[in-house]
């Protein structure tokens, strides 16, 4: 009660979930399939290099105003985008756990602000303890084990032990400036491997997202993640899935 529209998402093969929603959907609620989202695992155990002409700082308190103008503008043709206004990214800077301006980091280009994204370490909330480890996940362990002398690899989580990670989140940039955030992400990989404590960085994005493209050829694992947006109300307009081969959805992961 009291919701307009709802949003869920589901791991690519949980058929067992989806036929859950399907029949829901026929006494609950209306709904539609908005696409999938590309969730990676971005492995910061290599150096990358900053594409040139860019220069990579954390951001400060009187970039706010430049930050909001590159999300609202990023994100203004997005499904179920937040409005992105100075009081509401305020907000959220000041009220979440863990989260503040220092956590964004800006890409500049000719003394420009080109892109912005944050980064944020979720322990002070919530943890992720391994209580199996998947067949695929075993042998990446088991690789990244024969792997550690030779690179900068954390202590390898066993059953039991919590996982040790970072967020993407506010990927934007500003005149298709693919390749500042690209440099943004790169420099924070490479600054989490020197302190070697984080496994990896979680990103997602919509898979008609071109921003996906900053996180290509970066060693990660990937999923794919079913975007379900339900309508409780006649307040709410759902969008064709059709629409969504070229329309992207905002994806933000750390609040799943």
């Amino acid at each position: 009660d009291g919701f307009a529209m709802g949003e869920c998402f589901v791991i690519d093969g949980n058929d067992k979930m989806m036929k859950v929603i399907e029949y829901l959907g026929t006494k609950i609620y209306t709904h539609v399939l908005s696409g999938k989202a590309d969730i990676c695992q971005i492995m910061p155990f290599r150096s990358y290099s900053i594409p040139k002409g860019f220069t990579v700082r954390s951001a400060k308190e009187e970039d706010l105003d430049t930050i909001c103008g590159i999300l609202e503008s990023q994100y203004s043709n997005y499904t179920a985008s937040p409005v992105f206004t100075k009081n509401s990214l305020s907000g959220i800077i000041y009220k979440t756990p863990g989260f503040s301006i220092e956590n964004f980091r800006v890409a500049e280009k000719n003394g420009e602000i080109v892109a912005v994204a944050a980064f944020w370490d979720q322990s002070e909330i919530r943890r992720t303890v391994i209580r199996k480890f998947s067949s695929k996940a075993k042998l990446v362990i088991n690789a990244l084990k024969l792997l550690k002398p030779f690179l900068a690899i954390p202590e390898l989580p066993k059953t039991g032990d919590p996982l040790n990670y970072i967020y993407l989140r506010f990927p934007a940039v500003i005149n298709g400036e693919t390749e500042g955030l690209r440099a943004i992400i790169a420099s924070e990989s490479n600054n989490i491997k020197k302190l070697r404590k984080y496994h990896f960085i979680w990103a997602g994005f919509h898979e008609s997202d071109n921003l996906s493209q900053a996180v290509k050829g970066m060693w990660k694992m990937s999923m794919k993640v079913n975007i379900i947006h339900f309508k409780f109300n006649d307040e709410v307009e759902l969008i064709d899935p059709e629409v969504h081969k070229t329309k992207p959805v905002y994806v933000d992961f750390s609040v799943v």
